[in-house]
């Protein structure tokens, strides 16, 4: 619960602050799991969300299976918009299993649709990796991000699509 009140306390704008609740409890037993619990919690979410990017990209990963599902059934309560960045971001380090892919899909193809425009980017990286890891989504996500080259968006976006198309499937 510690994490929970050092995480309520963060003022969710500088990120001195809540990478200083990670230094504090990334090496805590039950880090991960309490940190994916948050994430449903609307009042932690952003700040939980952060917390996991972080330890996925410090390379603190695998994360098991049953945290991955955990983490993956609150996509549809993330409200904030960073917090939906967070886990687009953070999806890369994940494996997604087959029964949580339909809920993968209908979260990126939300967040394709978000008017936070790194949310859009990211979506687009969001919706290769679960091409790559599920090919039944493949076609679709190929010709998603063929499509989405042809019309004007952002430059982030652009760059995340482009990325995508490059690394293939």
């Amino acid at each position: 619960m510690a994490m929970k009140r050092d995480i309520a306390a963060w003022d969710g704008k500088a990120t001195d602050p809540i990478a200083a609740v990670y230094a504090r409890h990334n090496t805590d037993k039950g880090f991960l799991a309490e940190a994916i619990a948050l994430c449903a919690d609307a009042a932690c979410a952003r700040g939980a969300t952060w917390l996991l990017k972080r330890w996925l990209e410090d390379g603190r990963g695998p994360v098991a299976a049953a945290l991955t599902h955990r983490l993956l059934t609150h996509l549809g309560t993330l409200a904030h918009w960073e917090a939906k960045l967070h886990v687009l971001q953070a999806l890369p380090h994940l494996t997604i299993a087959p029964d949580d892919a339909p809920a993968v899909a209908r979260f990126v193809a939300t967040c394709l649709g978000d008017e936070a425009t790194f949310v859009r980017a990211w979506a687009y990286t969001g919706l290769h990796q679960l091409a790559v890891q599920h090919p039944a989504y493949r076609e679709d996500a190929q010709r998603t991000l063929e499509t989405a080259m042809t019309v004007a968006q952002p430059a982030s976006v652009r760059v995340r699509i482009r990325k995508a198309l490059a690394a293939g499937f």
